[in-house]
């Protein structure tokens, strides 16, 4: 069967999809989700990517254009419906890792740019800046919501509203990981508020109470007896956990991190639960978790074009979450078969281009 679908035809496909297939099935075992697979093969720089192609159904072949997929006016749907989907598959017991990552305006002239910090080079870049919120449970991983942070919009604000939107399908996580930009006193509370613990990092020069002395991290763990320090095996650190509090805070547990046992305090790094009840080991494991997102970022910007796209107006944000969505696809294929995201993105392009090139060939 050979045909050309509009996009739109497209859309009450995956639909259709979404609606009548188990939950668990869309992500972890994608049989007919083509959608990723067309994407996937599209993340090329040119105009409206992906212009045509060639998706395997059970059907036979057929030729979709999805140009307009990445147009606001072609479609009423919207991305953070797709992301709503997939959270409604999750477990309980997870955890939420949240990070920015900023998209900079190096390869096009026509994205809708503004100042922002970019982390990884260490200096202010014109480009767009994305909250992205992940769900972790052992070794699984998965995108659960992308949103655009626009010129004057407060990040943390943003960022709760990401996170109210997953807290409000009923799953109960263990908490939230995030690196050190999101721990302030603000921040804190609200998540507070709403039973959410948070591990992240906080500067080495923050004031802490300990008991009625007013100490300052950096000053302070010098001053511990090496002894003090117990040997974590599976995360191979030497760490020591304090008790502390802080004005607008109240109690929450600092964990002081030594890299190896003779390693000059200048190296050493601190880690806060707002959960004083967790054990140094557990927080650990906690941060731990927390790099992943930067796995995530990695894989999505060396194969899935997350830094190389053309940023149209009304098109970035769009592109943005299919490169996350597809990255979602990919690790299902990971999680079944091994290998890696960039293995399987190659696999997907060798055997899906033959079968496209044939019958582009014959038009």
């Amino acid at each position: 069967m050979k045909t050309i679908h509009h996009i739109s035809s497209l859309y009450q496909e995956v639909k259709h999809f979404f609606l009548t297939q188990s939950l668990d099935k869309i992500w972890f075992h994608p049989k007919d989700l083509h959608i990723g697979i067309s994407y996937t093969l599209g993340l090329v720089a040119v105009e409206y990517k992906p212009l045509m192609k060639a998706i395997q159904t059970s059907t036979g072949i057929k030729i979709v254009d999805i140009s307009g997929f990445l147009r606001q006016e072609e479609l009423g749907w919207s991305v953070q419906e797709m992301f709503f989907l997939i959270s409604h598959g999750l477990e309980d017991g997870g955890e939420l890792i949240i990070d920015g990552v900023t998209v900079s305006k190096e390869h096009t002239e026509k994205m809708e740019a503004y100042s922002v910090w970019n982390s990884c080079q260490n200096r202010v870049v014109q480009g767009q800046l994305y909250l992205v919120l992940c769900w972790a449970k052992a070794e699984k991983l998965v995108v659960i919501g992308c949103l655009p942070i626009r010129e004057g919009e407060k990040h943390l604000e943003k960022a709760l509203e990401l996170i109210d939107a997953f807290l409000a399908k009923g799953i109960d996580v263990k908490g939230l990981r995030a690196d050190g930009f999101f721990f302030k006193e603000d921040f804190c509370k609200a998540l507070k508020e709403r039973h959410l613990a948070m591990i992240s990092k906080p500067r080495c020069d923050s004031w802490w109470w300990l008991g009625t002395e007013e100490i300052q991290l950096k000053e302070y763990a010098p001053t511990i007896p090496i002894e003090s320090f117990h040997y974590y095996r599976e995360q191979k650190r030497y760490a020591k956990g304090l008790v502390v509090a802080r004005n607008g805070l109240g109690y929450c547990k600092v964990v002081i991190v030594r890299p190896y046992r003779s390693s000059p305090p200048k190296t050493w790094y601190y880690l806060v639960s707002t959960d004083i009840s967790l054990s140094v080991r557990q927080i650990l494991k906690g941060h731990r978790t927390r790099w992943r997102i930067e796995v995530v970022f990695r894989d999505c910007s060396q194969h899935l074009g997350l830094k190389s796209h053309q940023g149209y107006k009304g098109s970035s944000e769009r592109h943005v979450a299919m490169v996350f969505l597809t990255y979602n696809y990919l690790s299902g294929l990971k999680a079944e078969g091994g290998h890696t995201i960039g293995y399987w993105k190659r696999q997907l392009g060798k055997s899906y281009k033959q079968e496209r090139t044939m019958f582009l060939a014959d038009l």
